[in-house]
């Protein structure tokens, strides 16, 4: 609640006027209050800044100091202007409107003199007609772009109420002040400009940061006083300043506030017992717009405070109460509404009796902690009411809390261990659940627990439920960059992670960052607020990220700027135990990261060479190179960054992750794609360059990518190569299913007897790579191993392409799995040898580690004649010319959906007294499952035709299809066409049952029922017929067809062919 440190009464006669005519507060001469009004015609003043440090530090709505000049009538513009020591002057920027409420301002970037001291800036007045323009200096002023800014939010108004307090309330003028800063932290005071004064008058009201978690700069909000301004009756203007390390000044045009709206609102609407409730009261104007410093009472006339600074209060009013609260416009303690005063509407707090309906769980560390950081009594269950309030409970109750602690390890070992137990619940209705004893690594906990009846009542009892969910275990710090880089004089972000070992960030811990130069170097960090030093302590945020700004200076004016090198540890610290303020908690991690802000200013004419990288390295295995500097001596030119970048997959790297003797060889650390080295006395810099995974290597196992060094504007490239051949450690065998086009079977994966089942074979490294002309053994648990051939194989070599390696074959029905065996190498880390690098060497034995890897089941199945599908059909209209010749396609397709593949003999009678077909003369089905027959009719007539398929020389009984074909004079002049209405029902898996009306005329005649497959669009639209039958004298008959195509529909259609035509019936689709 803002409380003013101010308390100037009014006049006697000025309250009495105030109370009679309900008007806020007006003092001061009549006519507008401006800057121009107080000032000679001549006259400028420099306003702002005040402070003699100015900076350009982001603020987060510039990256400027902003300059501020008033002046009198006759001035039309300002020059602003600086100079360094006696040197002459230099123009900062003309301003010639008033651009800011009356005010003359412009935004300048001292960013090109950073780093000077004994600077003046000047004000210069415009358009005046004095012989000597008058001028305003500021001397003395140094340029740190280092040092934090304050950013004033512009705003077309200031909006002040004048609170005519004299009781309990302060009186004053008081206005909402907000802003930006560079600093998170930033808390800087406010004045304002009196101009009767002629000097800023305020008394350095404070203000609170605002800053949002996670933020890179800073918010702030306070109450600025503005008593004794000179009020006017026009348009007044003032001038607000907000002062830290440096200052900022904006202008505004006065708006004076009146109440307009009061609202009280409850925490709780309900207490239980003799409780009591908050109640937040919120004043604003008619805009809207909150009111600071307005008086609030309760209904009677009790004080409750003052409003700050988002118009709001705060008071508790007990259960079983009722009560408004309204704000005061005049020093009259009761309400009055005829003198403006405004109130709330009535709040009720209710009350009600307590009982235990839930638990609630609350783990003190929050729901992500360090085991170093836990304590017994961290964790507890509190019981709540029906309203959600605490339970107190009356002391010997003996309630009982029951509960179950799951832990799930993050390795997944162990999946799921419980651990059960009890807790007396206190008289405050909360009890202590400890966690599982002696954790031996991290982990997700799950907490289950329910309320025991109460063992006197029997009532009081809440089921078992889950209430809390925790992870635990041993935090790390993780810098984001491997190292911290910046240019020389200039800044560089310095952050990183504090998390468990899943990944999941520890929130809200705090994090001290220390910066150690290499020798003389004078960087140092950012402050919330104040100088630079070497430690900044900074609180870990949502996702347990945190950061911070290390500036290294900027070298004064024509002194050279060197590079500077350091490393920075960031380390937990010890915080408040949130249970016990005797204790202290501690997450217990630390890190360290090397940083250098480099100077890549190189000698002109200087060269930069790439050496090493020689021959073609492997995954995991780095390759080390050298950048020599040199001059157009080819001298050395020691102490120079150079900056090396790498592109692909590759990256910079010290060697082995834990190069300790007997580890598995291949993790690297990495240091990233970028980095800054600075050369020694010989103007060199050694680096490591690595590479893991890549997809590079799964076309041909080869990769390269490019190392390249540069230093100013010289830069050099060399190539490092690499290939997965001979690997330091395998990964898996990887057996898949060949692509469709080398498979028999189009159902897979399931596959008949008669069809061989072909895959694809592929080995990977330890990182995932590809690796080529590696033996692979193949096995499997029943049928044939075999080549294309189908030649017996049992090893096979691993390639890159999609072509299958070998082929699984059964001559009778079940389900088969391939198996791979592949005898990869081991490579460990043993002792550094003394070769040209300080790593740990790499000792391989070939062939002693057995990598398997199971392929996908092939499904052999035998072909069921009885439930597959045989279609003989004829290509065209089912209709013809004599002598047309007519071609018959058959179609056989098994249970699954597969073609089948074997021998069909076709026999055909008709038309007249033509036939043909022998069961020795046989056509085969291809892959596709079709055969075909082509015949012609010579004379009007019929023919039938019929197919079945052979097994050998056994016949299929159940793959006969007929099929027949009309011939005669198609286009005839014919008769009256016959009308064939059909209609038909879905019956699910029921035979489709099909009924016809014919018309009278139709009695006698042969009419023809077929299914239509395929479609005319696609070209392959077909009549099978199925039925047929003589239509009787009604005109009625019903046909009735197994459905075989489960839920989809079937379509049929009707002919009859009479009187010279062929007429045909409506469709019907049925499923």
């Amino acid at each position: 609640m803002f409380t003013s440190g101010t308390k100037k009464g009014l006049a006697g006669s000025a309250v009495t006027a105030l109370a009679v005519a309900g008007l806020p507060l007006l003092a001061g001469p009549a006519g507008a209050v401006t800057h121009t009004s107080t000032l000679g015609a001549d006259e400028v003043d420099l306003v702002s800044p005040v402070a003699t440090t100015v900076s350009a530090k982001p603020d987060g709505q510039n990256a400027t100091q902003r300059l501020t000049a008033i002046g009198g009538s006759n001035v039309t513009g300002v020059r602003f202007e600086y100079r360094i020591g006696s040197g002459p002057w230099t123009l900062i920027a003309n301003q010639t409107s008033r651009n800011d409420d009356g005010a003359f301002a412009v935004e300048w970037n001292p960013t090109p003199i950073a780093g000077s001291a004994d600077v003046t800036l000047r004000a210069t007045g415009l358009g005046t007609a004095a012989q000597s323009p008058d001028t305003d200096d500021l001397t003395g002023v140094t340029v740190d772009n280092n040092a934090d800014t304050v950013n004033v939010t512009d705003g077309s108004a200031l909006d002040v109420f004048q609170a005519p307090y004299s009781n309990d309330a302060d009186a004053g003028q008081f206005a909402v002040v907000e802003g930006t800063s560079s600093a998170t932290g930033a808390t800087p005071t406010l004045d304002f400009y009196d101009p009767s004064a002629d000097a800023w008058a305020g008394q350095g009201d404070s203000t609170e940061s605002t800053t949002p978690q996670g933020s890179a700069t800073g918010t702030w909000r306070g109450v600025l006083d503005i008593t004794d301004y000179d009020y006017g009756s026009g348009t007044d203007q003032v001038l607000v300043k907000a002062a830290g390390a440096t200052d900022d000044a904006e202008s505004f045009v006065v708006n004076r506030q009146q109440l307009g709206t009061v609202t009280a609102e409850p925490t709780n609407a309900n207490v239980p017992g003799s409780g009591s409730a908050e109640i937040t009261i919120t004043v604003v104007d008619g805009a809207g717009t909150p009111i600071a410093g307005a008086e609030v009472r309760r209904e009677g006339g009790a004080y409750v405070g003052q409003t700050d600074a988002d118009g709001q209060g705060t008071t508790d009013q007990d259960g079983g109460t009722q009560a408004y609260y309204y704000a005061n416009a005049t020093d009259s303690d009761a309400f009055e509404s005829g003198l403006g005063d405004k109130r709330s509407e009535d709040v009720t707090v209710g009350q009600y009796s307590p009982e235990p309906s839930s638990l609630e769980a609350t783990s003190a560390n929050g729901e992500v902690f360090d085991y170093d950081e836990y304590d017994a009594d961290d964790i507890s269950i509190q019981v709540k009411d029906q309203e959600g309030e605490d339970v107190p409970f009356a002391s010997g109750t003996g309630q009982t809390v029951e509960y179950t602690w799951t832990f799930e390890a993050f390795d997944g070992d162990p999946a799921a261990q419980e651990t059960e137990g009890t807790a007396v619940v206190g008289v405050d209705g909360s009890a202590d659940i400890p966690l599982p004893a002696n954790p031996t690594e991290g982990g997700t906990y799950t907490l289950e627990a329910g309320l025991r009846a109460n063992p006197v009542t029997g009532g009081g009892a809440v089921d078992s439920e889950q209430v809390l969910q925790v992870k635990a275990g041993q935090a790390e710090i993780t810098f984001d960059d491997d190292e911290v880089a910046g240019a020389a004089g200039d800044s560089a972000p310095v952050s990183g992670t504090l998390a468990l070992e899943d990944g999941t960030g520890l929130p809200g811990r705090p994090v001290t960052l220390t910066y150690a130069a290499d020798g003389s170097g004078d960087a140092e960090f950012d402050q919330e607020s104040g100088d630079d030093a070497p430690a900044r302590t900074v609180e870990t945020g949502a996702d347990g990220s945190f950061s911070a700004t290390l500036d290294d200076p900027a070298a004064a004016q024509g002194q050279a700027q060197a590079t500077e090198t350091g490393e920075v540890t960031a380390e937990t610290d010890p915080y408040e135990d949130p249970n016990s303020s005797a204790d202290t908690d501690d997450a217990d991690a630390s890190a360290t990261t090397d940083v250098t802000f480099f100077n890549d200013a190189a000698p002109e004419g200087a060269e930069v060479a790439i050496t090493g990288l020689q021959g073609t390295g492997k995954p995991g295995a780095p390759a080390y190179g050298t950048v020599t500097v040199t001059d157009d001596q080819d001298q050395p030119v020691p102490n120079v960054a150079v900056r090396l970048t790498v592109d692909g997959d590759s990256f910079f790297t010290n060697g082995p992750a834990d190069g300790r003797v007997g580890q598995p060889a291949g993790d690297l650390q990495e240091r990233g794609q970028a980095i800054t080295l600075v050369t020694d006395g010989q103007g060199e810099v050694s680096f490591g360059v690595g590479i893991e995974r890549s997809e590079d290597f799964d076309d041909d196992g080869m990769a390269t990518d490019t190392v390249t060094a540069t230093v100013g504007e010289t830069s050099d490239e060399a190539d490092v190569a690499w290939s997965s051949a001979d690997p330091l450690n395998g990964g898996d065998v990887q057996i898949d299913l060949a692509a469709d086009r080398f498979q028999e079977s189009g159902v897979l994966p399931k596959a008949p007897t008669t069809d061989d089942v072909a895959y694809d074979v592929k080995v990977t490294d330890q990182f995932g790579n590809l690796v080529g002309d590696e033996d692979v053994a193949i096995t499997a648990d029943g049928g044939e191993v075999v080549d294309e051939d189908g030649d017996a194989v049992d090893t096979v070599t691993s390639d890159f392409d999609a072509d299958p390696e070998f082929e699984l074959s059964s001559d009778s029905e079940g389900d088969v799995t391939p198996t791979g065996t592949w005898d990869a190498n081991t490579s460990v880390y043993a002792a550094d040898g003394g070769d040209a690098d300080d790593d740990a060497d790499i000792v391989t034995t070939d062939g002693t580690d057995e990598v398997t890897g199971d392929g996908p089941t092939a499904e052999f199945y035998e072909v069921d004649f009885a439930n597959s599908t045989f279609e003989l059909t004829q290509v065209g209209d089912e209709e013809r010319e004599v002598g047309d010749t007519v071609i018959m396609t058959y179609t056989a397709t098994d249970q699954e959906g597969e073609e089948i593949e074997f021998d069909v003999a076709f026999f055909r009678t008709g038309p007249g007294n033509d036939d043909d077909g022998s069961a020795d003369d046989r056509v085969a089905t291809g892959e596709d499952g079709i055969a075909s027959y082509v015949f012609s009719g010579n004379t009007e007539g019929r023919a039938r035709v019929s197919a079945i398929g052979y097994v050998g020389d056994q016949v299929v009984a159940d793959s006969k299809a007929n099929d027949t074909v009309d011939f005669g004079e198609v286009d005839g002049p014919g008769g009256d066409p016959i009308e064939i209405l059909l209609a038909a029902d879905s019956n699910g898996p029921k035979k489709d049952i099909v009924r016809v009306q014919a018309d009278e005329a139709a009695a006698g005649e042969t009419i023809r029922l077929f299914v239509i497959r395929g479609t005319k669009a696609k070209g392959n639209k077909r009549l099978i017929e199925i039925r047929e039958d003589v239509v009787p004298e009604d005109g009625r008959l019903t046909f009735k067809k197994a459905d075989r195509n489960g839920n989809r529909k079937t379509r049929f259609i009707a002919k009859i062919r009479a009187n010279g035509n062929v007429s045909k019936s409506n469709t019907q689709k049925p499923r």
